[in-house]
């Protein structure tokens, strides 16, 4: 019996093109004004391409995004390739491609922010409103997204970047933009904790989790080949090397996922995927750096000796949850209205927590309108496709980390909810593999 596998376009000459616009973007951190020559290259992809050529090329550069400007500091010229790719899509659908209930939602959002937030919130509004309506547009189109090819894209790109982010002594221009954040071993005793060129750990190991979210749901579905795993093996090592607490839960988390849905198959798979499991770990043990190893446990002896109190497993994010509570509770505009997008931290620091973010910034009603423009920008479910359990990871994953993180703001964000989107639309039912099985 044969064994189920995808079949997919061809990736080569995709991947080719892609490559070019990144080696451009690399080239510029020499001579800036290369920038200039890839944002051409890749808007004339977006605009002569389909929506889901767009959305892999998104989500390949996004990760170098913080690099393709001219100086560090600078503007993206990624918020430039969304306008292009929300433009394209505009006048490819003749302008009726949103839905009446899309269009006014989001105007009630940027209406109830700009009230309540002020012409400080503008500049976020904005970036916001270009995310709602991105998701709204790719979904809105007559072809479909392929979980695997987007897969494969954005896990590159996080390579890509990881690997410039791991040479960057040897690649000239790269250093100013970089600003890895130590951490404190013990007296005297530092280590970076690594993010690729990304600046925050967290938010760098948030992309890796969401790839792996979906990867794992290919792999319980047997929709994968040799090369998936080697991204998989890639992607595991470099989020162990940002010593992340959050991300090794996330791992955990998602580990137990896959091993409750290969038991719901059948003995043999579970054994399979117990023995798969404990090669990727043995592999990735063997391939970090000790010293990573050693930061993460001392940071759980830290844990242990502290009584394994919250505030210490939290890396003192309870005691700013705690903060940011009792000041959003103690106001009741604050509560209902938001403090504004544009709104700096309270006591200079962040929520680090997403949920609560939402409510500082935006308010109950604002979130409330919020979380509407996210839903609306969902296409409608797929009947056909019997949802299984490994559907959901990306959205637990969300989840779980988004209780540590901040992520309103990111680019990233709308990137997540469309890979989500795709992988709910995705059947990776056991009952599919069967008849599938079948039928060959």
């Amino acid at each position: 019996m044969k064994k189920y596998r995808p079949k997919h376009k061809s990736n080569t000459a995709t991947m080719i093109k892609f490559s070019f616009v990144a080696l451009l973007v690399i080239a510029g951190l020499r001579m800036p004004y290369l920038n200039y020559l890839a944002l051409l290259l890749a808007c004339s992809f977006i605009i002569t391409s389909k929506v889901d050529v767009i959305v892999e090329l998104l989500m390949f550069l996004l990760s170098i995004s913080p690099i393709f400007k001219l100086k560090p500091g600078g503007h993206t010229f990624f918020t430039i390739l969304l306008l292009v790719a929300i433009s394209k899509l505009l006048f490819q659908s003749k302008f009726k491609a949103l839905k009446y209930k899309q269009i006014l939602l989001i105007l009630a959002f940027s209406t109830f922010m700009v009230l309540f937030g002020g012409v400080n919130s503008i500049i976020r509004l904005i970036d916001l409103c270009l995310a709602f309506l991105l998701m709204s547009l790719v979904f809105s189109q007559k072809e479909k997204l392929n979980l695997h090819r987007i897969l494969v894209f954005f896990s590159l790109g996080i390579i890509l970047a990881s690997f410039l982010g791991l040479f960057d002594d040897y690649i000239p221009g790269l250093s100013p933009f970089m600003n890895q954040i130590k951490l404190k071993l013990g007296q005297g005793e530092y280590i970076n904790r690594f993010c690729g060129i990304n600046v925050n750990p967290n938010a760098y190991t948030m992309d890796i989790s969401i790839a792996l979210a979906g990867w794992f749901g290919l792999v319980v579905a047997k929709q994968t080949n040799k090369l998936d795993y080697i991204i998989i093996i890639i992607l595991s090592v470099f989020g162990a090397m940002s010593i992340s607490k959050s991300f090794l839960v996330m791992y955990a988390i998602l580990l137990l996922f896959v091993l409750i849905s290969l038991g719901r198959q059948n003995l043999s798979s579970l054994i399979k995927g117990v023995l798969i499991i404990g090669l990727l770990c043995i592999v990735t043990f063997f391939i970090i750096d000790k010293e990573y190893i050693n930061a993460y446990i001392n940071r759980l002896v830290l844990d242990i000796n502290s009584s394994m109190s919250l505030s210490s497993v939290t890396t003192g994010r309870l005691d700013i949850w705690k903060g940011y509570l009792y000041y959003v509770f103690s106001d009741a505009k604050v509560l209902l209205f938001g403090e504004g997008l544009g709104a700096d931290y309270f006591m200079t620091r962040a929520t680090h927590n997403y949920f609560l973010e939402m409510i500082y910034y935006m308010g109950i009603i604002g979130s409330v309108l919020y979380l509407l423009c996210i839903k609306v920008a969902f296409p409608q479910r797929n009947v056909s496709v019997k949802r299984a359990l490994v559907n959901y990871l990306p959205i637990i994953i969300l989840f779980v980390r988004g209780m540590a993180i901040n992520m309103i703001f990111s680019e990233a964000l709308i990137f997540y909810f469309i890979i989500i989107a795709v992988m709910l639309n995705t059947d990776l039912s056991i009952r599919k593999l069967k008849i599938v099985e079948e039928i060959q």
